[in-house]
């Protein structure tokens, strides 16, 4: 059986500050951040003529540094998406796949309390579905309750916040607003993930929409509030890139004009 490293499903928290800082350009980058932007595809190792090895941001991570020059409160929002999603494409990105478990298990159990015990348990669920998922043996597997806090550091940067203190203790609490763009970004993961070509109507079925909230951790009472102020925000009757409705019998769908991928701004 192949051997499965140890950090495969695990991941570093804390370091929003520090990738925040070293895109604006503002600090050294830290050697412990180093790999976690490799794996999202926001920097890659270049070597000019006459001179050494150096890192360069790919497109993804210029687009990603804008945003922590000029819209620092969607840079969060990013990351969260990019961590969210980035298994999507490349299923060895095991890391982002254990962060979209944890978040869809949080997001599912709605408000709960993050005591010792409940991060024990979402640890043990985590290191379960990623054996019967990825056929990979228990043993092999290192992920535990410093994973699960790796994650809900990257969360506890969101704003609107998901994790509140409750009673001198956390707790976890589905949101009732994000940022239109952050929304826009979640409908681009979406077709992405189901293989649906942009500039056609995608049926909004229940899974579909549950996706949505799930991804943006919203609570499903507001989804049609949302997807008003989404519309507001890039209204493809007035050449911006998306548009909802309903079609008798049928009912809600949404529409992406284009690709719009995380840390693009619409046109």
């Amino acid at each position: 059986m192949t051997k499965t490293r140890a950090s495969s499903f695990q991941m570093q928290g804390g370091m929003s500050e520090s990738i925040r800082s070293f895109l604006a350009f503002t600090t050294s980058p830290q050697p412990k951040m180093l790999p976690l932007m490799r794996q999202l595809g926001l920097i890659e190792p270049k070597t000019p003529k006459s001179s050494a090895s150096a890192l360069f941001l790919t497109e993804l991570g210029e687009r990603i540094r804008h945003l922590a020059l000029e819209a620092p409160g969607l840079f969060p929002e990013a990351m969260h998406l990019l961590l969210y999603g980035a298994h999507l494409s490349d299923q060895t990105k095991r890391f982002s796949w254990a962060y979209a478990y944890v978040v869809g298990e949080l997001w599912t159990r709605g408000e709960t309390a993050l005591n010792t015990h409940r991060l024990c348990e979402l640890a043990l669920d985590t290191v379960h579905e990623a054996h019967i998922h990825f056929g990979v043996a228990l043993d092999k597997i290192t992920f535990g309750i410093a994973g699960i806090r790796g994650i809900l550091n990257w969360l506890r940067e969101l704003d609107p916040p998901v994790l509140l203190n409750s009673n001198k203790s956390l707790c976890f609490k589905r949101r009732h607003y994000c940022h239109p763009l952050s929304f826009l970004w979640a409908v681009d993961l979406l077709y992405n993930k189901e293989a649906f070509p942009t500039g056609v109507r995608m049926l909004l079925t229940p899974e579909r929409a549950e996706e949505l909230c799930k991804t943006c951790l919203l609570d499903p009472s507001v989804l049609e509030d949302i997807l008003k102020l989404a519309k507001r925000a890039s209204d493809y009757a007035k050449g911006g890139m998306f548009d909802y409705g309903f079609e008798g019998g049928r009912g809600m769908w949404i529409f992406l004009r284009a690709p719009l991928p995380v840390a693009a701004l619409p046109d």
